[in-house]
């Protein structure tokens, strides 16, 4: 992790519950065991994106039933069908009693939902169901934390570049594209990395890498934010310039009652997180 590099990782989920009974492997292709879910899983609100309409830097988002998300799956392909992304789904959190994977000892070490765990309020530990042609814009993680992202089936195509390589990519506005292409990237001439990932592979994303992930089949996956003592102190730097861009957006302020104590308000909602939560999960580590 220190020489924070971009790592793809064989083997990792042979053991995992949900990699073993999600999906039928007798079907040909292998497809996913809709029936089982159902059994298995309640039919709770999950989060899913409409990969067809663009909301900011991100998929507009809505909110559906589980088994109606499945019903929708279990149709033809369609374009409707195809444009419906299950994504940051808290299912651990939701069902904590559900062994359905363990996190890979060499990302055990995890302050982030270490702490939010035994708080019990949040967790960035998530479940993405996708069908074939859903994906994730262009993005880096949060806070500059790290990730890590397990195929249990299916297959993605993730574009990555290193650290300043998408700076190449900026308008003449400074904005970032919403979506990228190996076309784009080459007349920007920025290096980047395309790989396919196979079911049980995971991915190592360091930090400040960005990225865009396709689902060139029908995919699941299992995916972590997260930081330690290795990238701990990039997150304390992306912190400390998230304030400083919140106190410099309301500088004609600095003279109300209470200013600072309103900048970590602001900080809070717009970094997800403040200065008392980063102090309290590194003394809880």
């Amino acid at each position: 992790m220190q020489p924070n590099r971009a790592v793809v990782i064989e083997g990792v989920a042979s053991d995992w519950e949900c990699f073993r009974r999600w999906f039928d492997r007798s079907a040909e292709p292998p497809k996913l065991d809709v029936a089982y879910l159902r059994d298995t899983l309640p039919n709770v609100p999950v989060p899913v994106a409409d990969c067809g309409k663009q909301h900011y830097n991100s998929h507009e988002k809505l909110e559906q039933n589980l088994h109606e998300f499945l019903q929708r799956w279990e149709g033809d392909e369609t374009t409707e069908r195809n444009r419906y992304y299950l994504k940051d789904w808290h299912l651990r959190r939701e069902q904590p009693d559900y062994g359905f994977y363990r996190t890979p000892a060499l990302f055990a070490s995890d302050w982030l939902n270490e702490y939010l765990a035994e708080k019990g309020t949040d967790d960035y530990r998530f479940v993405y169901i996708g069908p074939k042609g859903t994906w994730t814009a262009f993005h880096a993680d949060v806070f500059g934390s790290y990730s890590w992202s397990v195929n249990i089936f299916g297959r993605k195509r993730w574009y990555l570049l290193p650290p300043g390589e998408e700076r190449k990519l900026r308008d003449r506005l400074g904005n970032l594209p919403f979506s990228v292409t190996e076309q784009s990237f080459r007349e920007a001439g920025a290096r980047y990395f395309s790989i396919e990932q196979a079911p049980g592979e995971a991915i190592f994303v360091p930090t400040g890498w960005y990225h865009q992930v396709l689902n060139v089949e029908d995919a699941i996956s299992v995916n972590h934010n997260w930081f330690n003592g290795c990238n701990v102190g990039t997150v304390w730097c992306n912190l400390r310039d998230a304030l400083r861009d919140v106190r410099r957006e309301i500088d004609d302020c600095r003279e109300m009652e209470n200013f600072d104590e309103h900048c970590q308000l602001m900080l809070k909602a717009s970094f997800g997180m403040d200065y008392a939560d980063f102090l309290t999960i590194v003394l809880y580590n």
